[in-house]
């Protein structure tokens, strides 16, 4: 598997560890084709967790200490 350098900053949706992105299958391929997708596998041997997350939009993604760019609004 090849990995992508700093792709850590996100968080296994099982276990709360750190991810390491990993190349995506040609099915992922395709499902990207109607939504960007990126693979990721847990770094954490217990876990073993692997999937597709959503692509974070470049807007939502702040530097580390730093607030992010827009804020999502929500309703309720």
């Amino acid at each position: 598997m090849v990995a992508y350098p700093g792709e850590s900053l996100r968080s296994c949706p099982c276990c709360g560890g750190p991810l390491m992105r990993i190349v995506r299958r040609p099915v992922d391929r395709f499902v990207s084709l109607f939504r960007a997708v990126h693979r990721y596998q847990c770094i954490v041997l217990e876990c073993g967790w692997q999937g597709n997350l959503p692509v974070r939009a470049p807007s939502m993604v702040a530097p580390s200490g730093t607030a992010p760019l827009t804020t999502p609004t929500g309703t309720g």
